[in-house]
């Protein structure tokens, strides 16, 4: 801990320090920042009197602007619960009492009030001014009913040697390719359940980051990049002591399949001189996979799953053209007005046709639209799980397996693949989201059936459109 030369004091009776650790922190950093008060204890016990109506445990007032934090270091919430009651910037403030020692042959009582603040903006944080300030009384009479009262009041000011804080960016050089923003010191351990699956099924490979420094703050590691594997999200629990990461996975094919090693990198601000990056790791996992593989192309025509049963409009009748034997005739007349009787009987069978191709077409579009809805309202009577419904209805609207349609760009592909409005496109995926965190721990999905049900026609019918104008 650096320690900061105290400035030159008034008065023996009292000295005052303000303590830095550490003075160069990186950006992301806690810099814990105390403020050590001594007082003679002779002083303190009979002459020092209360400054404010609510009495204090200890009548000492600090005077810190920089106690609120600035724009390049914020204070954390953790103040003490413990200690003695001193003013801090007109709020009672928990002090560590150190106790009363020998101090070059006087009695002295000693405290310490902290803060922790966190680095986050580059440059100079100046913690100054800081003094303290102390009412006290040399002479004092006695009161029947309010004991010992003081006569005069003087006051009294130690200011503190000027402390800084130089906030440094996290180096560049030798940065970790998957680096998030973890300043400390941290481990890594990853978890596999289950660790036999079918094909589209799902399994959880946890991460979980324990440590010292920021853990609160550090971006969420991105997912991961796996062959034969569907990342279909992440979710994100927090504990006292670490940040646990959940990716949830499907398989495409079958076989002995090996996650590889969890590589979480971090910089370490107290490895070497100015500190260095680091990288924790966990072991590889295997993984069993059972069943058929999974051909799951990049972009799925919409609607391909159920071409068997669209009824085929009949073809345009050919128009009835003239004898030839009649064309060479010596009477045009006729031959025109029959000519021209063919051309119109033929436009007439040929709009016929085009209307009546259209009706079957859209008849089509409403049975298939109808078969889509009736099996996602059946589902929904019946109360079966809302994320698997709402899953089936997507993958066979837009004609893909089931594992391929929880990923975390479902709302591009309901858009792209599917012609679904953004902003049901968005609701969709937010109720996806909500559904599988709900299944894996997270807060209770509370859904609107009535809600769903729209949502569900809204899909039914961008889908059936799709098709439509293809």
């Amino acid at each position: 801990m650096a320690l900061a030369a105290p400035a030159q004091q008034p008065d023996d009776r009292v000295r005052v320090v303000v303590e830095v650790s550490p003075e160069r922190p990186v950006v992301g950093q806690d810099v814990r920042v105390a403020i050590r008060i001594d007082v003679v204890d002779a002083f303190l016990r009979d002459q020092v009197i209360q400054p404010f109506r609510q009495p204090l445990d200890v009548p000492i007032q600090v005077l810190a602007p920089w106690w609120g934090g600035d724009g390049r270091i914020r204070p954390r919430p953790d103040e003490a619960r413990d200690g003695v009651r001193i003013a801090v910037d007109g709020q009672a403030v928990r002090a560590r009492s150190l106790g009363v020692s020998d101090r070059a042959g006087v009695r002295t009582a000693s405290f310490v009030v902290e803060r922790t603040f966190r680095a986050e903006v580059p440059g100079p944080a100046e913690l100054a001014p800081t003094a303290i300030r102390l009412a006290y009384a040399t002479r004092w009479r006695d009161d029947f009913l309010a004991g010992r009262v003081p006569e005069d009041r003087l006051d009294l000011d130690v200011a503190a040697a000027p402390a800084q804080v130089e906030v440094r960016e996290v180096p560049s050089a030798d940065r970790p390719a998957d680096f998030t923003g973890a300043v400390g010191r941290f481990t890594v351990e990853a978890e596999l359940a289950p660790r036999d699956v079918d094909v589209g099924g799902t399994v959880r490979w946890t991460w979980t980051v324990r440590g010292t420094g920021n853990l609160d703050a550090f971006g969420a590691p991105p997912a991961p990049a796996l062959l034969d594997f569907h990342v279909l999200g992440r979710l994100e629990e927090r504990t006292e002591d670490a940040r646990v990461f959940v990716f949830e996975l499907s398989p495409l094919r079958p076989g002995r399949r090996t996650l590889p090693e969890v590589a979480f990198g971090y910089f370490d601000p107290e490895l070497g001189e100015e500190g260095a990056y680091a990288v924790a790791r966990s072991a590889p996992l295997e993984l069993s996979v059972t069943g058929d593989a999974v051909a799951v192309p990049d972009e799925v025509a919409v609607g391909a799953s159920e071409t068997e049963d669209t009824p085929r409009a009949p073809g345009p009748i050919a128009p009835i053209r003239p004898h030839p034997l009649r064309v060479g005739s010596a009477e045009p007349g006729p031959a025109l007005t029959q000519r021209a009787f063919a051309l119109l009987l033929g436009g007439v069978w040929v709009l016929a046709g085009t209307i009546w191709a259209v009706l079957l077409t859209a008849a089509a579009v409403r049975r298939r639209r109808a078969r889509l809805l009736v099996r996602f309202e059946t589902g929904l009577r019946a109360g079966h799980d809302v994320r698997d419904l709402v899953v089936d209805l997507i993958a066979r609207g837009l004609g893909c397996h089931p594992a391929a349609v929880l990923r975390p760009d479902i709302a591009e592909r309901l858009v792209a693949d599917g012609g679904v409005a953004e902003e049901t496109a968005a609701q969709v995926a937010a109720v996806l989201d909500a559904c599988t965190s709900s299944r894996h721990g997270g807060p209770e999905a509370v859904v609107d059936r009535d809600a769903l049900r729209g949502l569900g026609i809204a899909l039914a019918t961008a889908f059936e459109a799709g098709r439509g104008q293809g």
